[in-house]
């Protein structure tokens, strides 16, 4: 590949991402003007804040799927319309996010706005990703359940509440599936007398039970998988 070449790709690339994050700054700054109506109609809101959100969220699919060229395929019986799901999922990459949503979005209106996910408190403050996410009403966790336990009652209690379809996607690993804490994870149970698990690392329940009991919808599990050519 020629100088020319790399130029023109990184160009590209460059103003693709500067694109992206366009759209998510307009989308913040919608979000932001759109809290004048939440005293009054949180529904109202919700919509605006979904359909905000939609067109950010929509960069998952395309780096994933348009741009990156990869192939996405899902199998299994589809989720019921206009259903509020809790999706189960593994943890493989750091690019799962652009999966999960390329899976959502094929659920057509709301999504990928209608995405909802249990992360660390950490990533709510990254600059209009952070941002967008707490407006789209995802539930940040500091990793202490006897905070957390609250936090995602509260949380989970008022997503109940929206006439949204949505999808509350959760990581029971809690971490991203790497040698090492796969490693880590198999001597745990050893030392437990818990099932030693090949693919997974052993999951946390307590945010799962909490999770489903308050809110007694659809569950989901969907398995990420990658496969190379």
């Amino acid at each position: 590949m020629g100088v020319a070449s790399k130029l023109k790709d990184g160009l590209l690339s460059a103003l693709c991402l500067f694109f992206i994050f366009g759209v998510g700054f307009v989308a913040n700054m919608g979000q932001l003007l759109a809290l004048v109506v939440l005293p009054f109609d949180r529904h109202l809101f919700r919509s605006i804040s979904t359909w905000l959100g939609s067109a950010f969220l929509m960069s998952g699919p395309f780096l994933l799927e348009d741009w990156g060229g990869g192939k996405f395929s899902s199998y299994g019986e589809q989720a019921p319309p206009n259903a509020k799901v809790l999706v189960v999922t593994n943890h493989v990459t750091d690019m799962d996010w652009a999966g999960g949503l390329s899976y959502l979005t094929r659920f057509g209106e709301p999504f990928p706005g209608g995405a909802k996910a249990i992360a660390k408190n950490t990533l709510m403050h990254i600059p209009i990703f952070g941002w967008l996410t707490y407006f789209l009403e995802f539930m940040y966790i500091k990793r202490d359940w006897e905070s957390d336990k609250h936090t995602l009652t509260k949380q989970a209690n008022q997503l109940g509440t929206s006439r949204l379809p949505f999808a509350l996607c959760l990581f029971p690993e809690g971490t991203r599936k790497t040698p090492k804490k796969h490693a880590q994870s198999q001597e745990f149970c050893k030392k437990n007398g818990y099932p030693v698990l090949n693919n997974l690392l052993y999951p946390r329940f307590k945010a799962f039970t909490l999770i489903a009991m308050t809110m007694r919808g659809c569950v989901i599990e969907f398995w990420l998988a990658l496969r190379n050519g």
